[in-house]
């Protein structure tokens, strides 16, 4: 789980979150709790060496990512 904040006078709206330890062929569902309906499938290396893409439109706010392999 990645819980990812947009402070008020922040001019960031995105980054990308470069995620270690996991298995670089392995599937991965990530979901934004914000919208659950998006789901992605990606794999652990392009999370580990892309990144997880998180962008918070508004600020201030939060928001909360989860990751988990696919069996």
């Amino acid at each position: 789980m990645v819980q990812a904040f947009r402070r008020h006078n922040s001019f960031y709206r995105a980054a990308s979150l470069k995620l270690p330890g996991l298995e670089p062929e392995a599937r991965y569902a990530v979901i934004n709790l914000d919208n659950p309906a998006a789901r992605q499938e990606v794999t652990g290396s392009e999370l580990m060496d892309t990144g997880l893409g998180v962008e918070i439109p508004t600020a201030p706010a939060a928001t909360v990512v989860t990751y988990r392999k696919i069996k």
